[in-house]
């Protein structure tokens, strides 16, 4: 059966609602199920540490892949100031319209911290499965307020809830952040998006249980209380970065990639 899969790798452009292009990468096989990769704060397609091609290519032949640069990120046009959280929504549904129209069949969405909650906030219909690589807290004001605490720390990093916040990140680039993406946080409910969301799908919570970024396994436990979620607690930092905790990650997608095909 795998002899007969067809392997791509295509490097294509969609226009987001801003008319903005977001760089998109399809790779995997040529079959009726796609998996969208929705990236996290600050990241692109790759994400940090590798971790979205590593799951690409094990995974590979189990499905048609989409990674993409949310607006203003990795190589996609736009400004990141202008980036809140409902204008990266609109970015994902613009790749799900994309996928639907261009290949059809069954769609699973796996996000990455920040890219959960971009995922609750689109709350998309008629996805066969979504997985959460790693969450963001409960509480969007706490979220806030330990994202600013963290931008704070480093060296050059400036605060401005009426203007543009600078957060240089660990791998040496700079990030800005517009006022509107703090206003659009603060105004969540992350726990109701989850509920909300788990209603239409079946919803599976990877938590990485040393995540220094979110906090450990007490900072994400209410989202274990919510009817229809899997909440899954694994080894690991926010990205999985040691190679043992990545490679038991690794194991856990496919798996439950593979029971999507049975």
């Amino acid at each position: 059966y795998f002899a007969e899969i067809e392997f791509e790798f295509m490097n294509i452009g969609i226009q987001n609602k801003s008319n903005e292009r977001l760089d998109v990468v399809v790779e995997g096989s040529d079959t009726d199920l796609t998996i969208i990769m929705v990236h996290g704060h600050g990241t692109g397609k790759d994400e940090y540490a590798n971790l979205f091609p590593d799951i690409s290519q094990h995974i590979s032949s189990l499905a048609r892949i989409i990674r993409f640069d949310f607006s203003s990120y990795g190589l996609s046009e736009g400004r990141q100031e202008d980036a809140d959280l409902n204008k990266l929504a609109d970015d994902l549904n613009a790749v799900l319209v994309w996928v639907k129209k261009t290949y059809g069949g069954r769609i699973i969405l796996l996000a990455h911290s920040l890219g959960s909650l971009v995922t609750r906030v689109l709350s998309p219909t008629g996805i066969e499965k979504i997985i959460f690589t790693g969450i963001t807290p409960p509480d969007a004001n706490a979220h806030a307020d330990s994202t600013i605490k963290r931008l704070l720390s480093r060296p050059g990093g400036v605060y401005n809830n009426k203007g543009v916040s600078i957060y240089p990140r660990k791998d040496g680039t700079i990030q800005k952040i517009g006022s509107n993406h703090w206003t659009v946080l603060r105004s969540l409910d992350p726990l109701k998006l989850t509920a909300y969301l788990a209603q239409k799908t079946e919803l599976i919570i990877i938590k990485p249980k040393q995540d220094e970024i979110i906090g450990g396994v007490k900072t994400t436990n209410a989202y274990k209380n919510i009817p229809n979620v899997t909440y899954i607690e694994l080894d690991g930092d926010h990205n999985f970065t040691s190679p043992q905790d990545r490679e038991v990650q690794l194991k856990t997608i496919a798996g439950l990639i593979k029971k999507a095909n049975n």
